[in-house]
């Protein structure tokens, strides 16, 4: 099953050179899980701020060893800057049992464990220690065994070909193989720590546990990995020999950074073959190894940015999963052989418990039963087969407490898929629920647009709408208004043809009247025997005027109209005075008269008559006061004929 890989932070307290130095501190532990330096805030599985080596182990290692003895491999390895606590995490003080590290007090747990386990299980322990030195692997329980090669078997598990594995079988043997390897391993002093491991050590513990009554061999490993603290040359001041181990070291831990960016990124290739320590480490990272992983930290300022990278390091190792697995699978003949052994007890005990309740009835009837039918278990072989059955049984014990620890962890698998395939497809309903949102919100925008260009369309309908209606009412009352003036004109029209039938009555009644107002100045004229008219120089005088003047009738009436007629034309010419003269012989009188008319000066204002003597004006007499009047009369009443008719032009001609 796939599962996180552990990390643990460890802060170690300030040491004397630090404390006299009055450096401060740059981290603070925040809870349990989560520590903060400047404004950043890491969370691990733990944090252990100033805890004793007892604590430590409590929560480092001892959750580790039902895996181990169970038949899972398990690692367990340190990081951090130089002298920030590592190897006093794994080894600690092996002189004092309360200063023991992780190594030493989980070997020694491991090792009470197993005892329980022999009468059912064979249990054999072995133990290996190797270092990486420069590249080099070297056996620290053989100093001898120097540059050894790194090799994978057929199942593509890798180990160190010709690595020594020591058989234990007490705690002491343990201690002291631990002890051997310590001695043997590359330690020099720096500026930052006296005894600085100058390489990678790992201290591997082999368990090989085999079920007589399944002939069952499981064999799991747990590695425990010191590894040397990353340098900062100016900080180590280191030279030489040591400034190469530095870059060595340096070199390694940042392959085993890029194997761990590598797998979490979910990269393609995995550079595991860049280091041999990412090659031995290859099973724990990526592998089926249950690993945890510790971060030593320093919390003094001096080393806040190695803290910071190493607090960094751990946040990206929090996120590596490994396919945790046990090493050993039931095969099916060994499963019918333990059922056949288990069927034969049962057999057997089934024999005795008949006997036993046999006996018992015969005992509960009030018989007595004789000693020597008593039940005797040396009759049926009991002894010898129940203690082999009893073993039996203790193994199908102790193998169905792991199949049953087996299926809940396969339980525990299926629910975390379960939950896994939940969170699937709850994201796979968020993506399409966002995806029909955003569809939605797309249609919702088109619709708006849509609305919007409608309510466009609709305002734009609605004063269209009211400038119809405004046109229709404009047009209705200019109809009205049309209708109106049509009625008006139609109605003047008629006022027009009674005005004009009136005026023609009236100026049929004027031309009446005229022709006797007319008829009434000629006969005024003609009693007087004289009239004033205008004065016309003869070459101004029509011809046809005079033909016409020539063409007075006899009756001497029509010959004083006919003359008004051509006289009043030209009324409103000079104030020349002709004299005419009646006769008895009207048109006689008149040619002659016509004849002697004669013009006056208009500067001299004379008048002369051809062939008359003057006497005929003095004659006038008593008409020259009346005929002054009888003009004015006359212009006026011509002045009221010109206004109400309108056709003095026309009545003349």
């Amino acid at each position: 099953m796939a599962e996180n890989v552990r990390v643990i932070c460890r802060i170690r307290p300030l040491n004397l050179e630090e404390i006299s130095g009055q450096k401060g501190i740059c981290l603070t532990c925040l809870s349990p899980t989560t520590v903060s330096i400047g404004t950043r805030v890491y969370t691990y599985d733990a944090v252990l701020d100033r805890v004793t080596q007892e604590e430590a182990y409590e929560a480092i290692g001892k959750p580790l060893i039902d895996y181990v003895i169970g038949g899972y491999n398990g690692t367990i390895f340190v990081y951090g800057q130089t002298s920030s606590g590592k190897t006093y995490t794994m080894e600690g003080e092996l002189q004092s049992i309360e200063l023991f590290g992780v190594i030493p007090r989980i070997l020694g747990d491991i090792f009470n464990r197993i005892q329980t386990m022999r009468t059912t299980f064979e249990v054999r322990l072995k133990v290996s220690y190797m270092e990486l030195y420069m590249e080099k692997v070297k056996d620290l329980l053989n100093p001898s065994k120097k540059n050894l090669v790194i090799c994978e078997d057929s199942k593509k598990r890798t180990f160190v070909k010709g690595l020594t594995e020591r058989c234990v079988n007490s705690y002491g043997d343990i201690l002291d193989a631990l002890e051997q390897g310590q001695m043997n391993k590359h330690t020099s002093p720096t500026s930052m720590n006296r005894r600085s491991s100058r390489s990678h050590c790992i201290f591997t513990v082999i368990i090989e546990q085999r079920c007589v009554p399944l002939n069952e061999t499981v064999t799991s490993r747990l590695s425990l990995v010191d590894l040397a603290g990353s340098e900062k040359v100016s900080q180590t001041r280191a030279m030489g020999n040591t400034l190469n181990e530095a870059k060595d070291i340096n070199r390694s831990l940042s392959t085993l950074a890029n194997v761990i960016n590598a797998l979490v990124d979910g990269s393609c290739h995995v550079p595991y073959r860049n280091s041999k320590l990412t090659r031995i480490l290859q099973p724990s990272l990526g592998g089926n190894a249950k690993t945890i992983i510790v971060i030593c930290v320093s919390p003094s300022e001096a080393n806040e940015s190695e803290t910071k990278s190493t607090l960094h390091f751990g946040m990206r190792a929090k996120r590596l999963k490994n396919e945790v697995k046990r090493n050993f699978a039931t095969k099916t003949n060994q499963w019918k052989r333990l059922y056949e052994k288990e069927h034969e007890a049962v057999s057997l005990l089934k024999s005795v418990v008949g006997r036993l309740e046999s006996e018992v009835g015969r005992w509960r009837r009030g018989e007595i039963v004789p000693g020597c039918e008593w039940f005797k278990p040396e009759k049926y072989i009991f002894a010898s087969n129940f203690s082999i059955n009893s073993s039996a049984l203790n193994s199908r014990g102790r193998v169905q407490d792991e199949m049953s620890r087996e299926l809940k962890e396969k339980e525990a698998q299926i629910l975390r898929l379960q939950e896994e395939n939940s969170r699937l497809q709850s994201m796979i309903a968020d993506l399409r629920l966002n995806e029909i949102k955003k569809s939605a919100s797309k249609s919702q925008d088109d619709c708006s647009v849509l609305k919007n260009e409608l309510d466009m369309k609709q305002r734009q309908l609605r004063d269209l709408s009211e400038v119809m209606e405004d046109f229709a009412l404009r047009l209705e009352a200019k109809s009205r208004q049309m209708g109106e003036l049509i009625k008006e004109v139609n109605g003047l029209r008629t006022t027009l043809k009674q005005y004009h039938k009136r005026d023609e009555i009236e100026v049929v009644k004027l031309k009446k009247d005229i022709t006797k107002e007319l008829h009434d100045i000629a006969s005024k004229l003609y009693r007087v025997g004289k009239v004033w008219v205008p004065s016309i120089p003869p070459q101004k005088l029509p011809i046809n005027v005079k033909d016409r003047c020539l063409e007075f009738s006899e009756n001497v009436l029509e010959d004083q109209l006919a003359y008004m007629r051509f006289t009043l034309k030209y009324l409103g010419d000079t104030g020349t005075i002709v004299e005419v003269k009646p006769s008895n012989d009207s048109k006689t009188m008149l040619q002659q008269n016509v004849k002697k008319v004669s013009f006056c000066d208009p500067e001299t204002d004379q008048y002369a008559v051809r062939g008359e003597k003057k006497e005929p004006i003095n004659r006038m007499g008593d008409c020259t006061t009346e005929y002054p009047r009888f003009i004015e009369d006359l212009g006026t009443t011509f002045q009221v004929i010109s206004k109400k008719s309108k056709v003095k032009e026309a009545w003349v001609s």
